[in-house]
């Protein structure tokens, strides 16, 4: 039921855009295509092992916190238009749930990592639009399903949600860019600094879902650590699981647009999953040209 009220207020995002993703065809989203993502991770200069690079509260870089908890299903859709069509309802900022999580859990300050380990997750979205654990069992960076089936959804007495917002940059005409790489957005927050005594609250996961249309030519670039997914379409696009030092992972979407299965000029789903799992880095940057001067934040189930 969750699953079905999140699709049809994404298909209502959609179709005030003009756009039908495969999503909206059926209920099920059926006739995704199947095929393996073509993101590339690459090494990157600084380590997990490192020290970070400011000591700043939450407030760095574009990150401001949400006004309460219930306040993740901001975006929703309205107005009209001159015609008198409904118009989406813009956003400014990027609303992304962040998860708070401690050193107790397994998948937490307990594996390290030195490359982007691929094939953490599936092809495809899962049902409830979160990322579907592949291996089976337990991996040189993950303890296996049950503890990663906790990182994007709210579990009692496991994690605690935390809404915030980040703001792009329209560096150059058309080029968007969120860089922070001291992302540490809910210090003193949550279940608090850690692990032990440490200078930041490190241990967390991110998620963020949106809307686009897809126009032709662009691109989306993440550089940072640890694990990042990012999913156009209900297919994965980017793919840097792991714990790593900073690493980037780019897509084209001309090149990929038949095994993402996309058209110029419809409007897509594109749901972005983070996690921050060892201290003492914490780097997250995202370059694209993915249109997002106006964002249409989709509600987090």
């Amino acid at each position: 039921m969750q699953r079905e009220i999140q699709r049809l207020v994404m298909c209502a995002a959609l179709a005030v855009t003009g756009g039908v993703a495969t999503a909206c065809s059926d209920s099920n989203g059926a006739d995704q295509a199947e095929g393996g993502s073509s993101a590339s991770g690459g090494d990157g200069g600084d380590t997990n092992g490192g020290e970070a690079g400011a000591s700043g509260a939450s407030g760095a870089s574009g990150v401001s916190g949400g006004a309460n908890e219930g306040a993740s299903t901001a975006g929703t859709m309205g107005g009209m238009t001159a015609g008198g069509a409904n118009a989406p309802e813009c956003d400014s900022k990027l609303r992304v749930i962040v998860r708070d999580f401690t050193e107790t859990h397994p998948d937490f300050e307990s594996f390290s990592g030195n490359a982007p380990f691929k094939g953490l997750v599936k092809e495809d979205l899962g049902p409830d639009t979160k990322p579907v654990y592949a291996p089976n069992g337990a991996t040189s960076v993950s303890s296996g399903q049950a503890g990663f089936d906790q990182w994007y959804r709210d579990t009692a007495n496991v994690n605690v949600q935390i809404p915030i917002d980040i703001e792009f940059t329209e560096t150059t005409p058309g080029v968007f860019v969120y860089d922070n790489s001291s992302f540490f957005p809910i210090d003193g927050m949550g279940l608090g600094n850690g692990p032990d005594n440490a200078p930041h609250n490190y241990l967390f996961t991110t998620e963020a879902h949106t809307v686009f249309t897809y126009k032709g030519g662009e691109f989306f670039t993440f550089r940072g650590d640890d694990d990042l997914w990012v999913f156009i379409n209900g297919k994965l696009a980017v793919d840097l699981g792991g714990l790593h030092p900073v690493a980037t992972g780019s897509v084209s979407l001309d090149a990929e647009a038949p095994r993402l299965n996309i058209e110029k000029g419809k409007t897509y789903p594109m749901d972005i999953f983070h996690a921050e799992r060892h201290t003492n880095e914490s780097n997250y940057r995202i370059e694209t040209t993915i249109d997002l001067s106006c964002i249409e934040n989709i509600p987090i189930i």
